[in-house]
């Protein structure tokens, strides 16, 4: 961690769904309760209302961060992808419906540039412009040339070009 995590915290912030996420050299942490939609994780911290913070430590080269209700997925520079949470609709992409209570690989994917997480699915956005599911490891049927994805409460959506 640095010396001034707040300042790291305010320069990198993703609010999705409910939770606010942070990343910090060498961890996320993710916050899963925020009264409001516009109060930043500072914010919070300072009103003393940060209990529910949880660190996952061990994590680098992570670019981007989605956060589904109750599941979380990382994506590294390299291209591959991370899931830890409820795994009950397989949206941690790992084959089960086992809950994961720290980062596993997703294995079958590669050449990701973009995930997307909402109440119970998870997508990834591929280079070539395809999306997979993570709860049937496949891609989406006629739905190519997406360039940008996000998901919500029993919603996705994908911006092509």
């Amino acid at each position: 961690m640095t010396s001034d995590p707040s300042a790291a915290m305010a320069a990198v912030r993703l609010f999705l769904a409910c939770l606010a996420v942070a990343v910090l050299p060498g961890a996320v942490i993710v916050l899963a309760w925020r009264p409001r939609r516009d109060i930043t994780l500072l914010e919070l911290a300072a009103l003393g209302m940060a209990t529910s913070l949880i660190v996952v430590q061990g994590l680098t080269g992570i670019i981007a961060v989605a956060a589904g209700k109750y599941h979380t997925v990382a994506l590294k520079s390299d291209g591959t992808v991370l899931a830890w949470g409820f795994n009950s609709s397989s949206q941690l992409g790992d084959g089960t419906t086992t809950q994961r209570n720290s980062p596993v690989v997703v294995t079958w994917l590669e050449n990701v540039i973009g995930v997307a997480a909402g109440a119970g699915q998870t997508l990834a956005l591929k280079s070539d412009g395809t999306v997979m599911t993570f709860s049937t490891m496949s891609a989406v049927p006629s739905l190519s040339g997406v360039i940008k994805l996000t998901a919500g409460d029993g919603f996705s959506i994908a911006l092509k070009s």
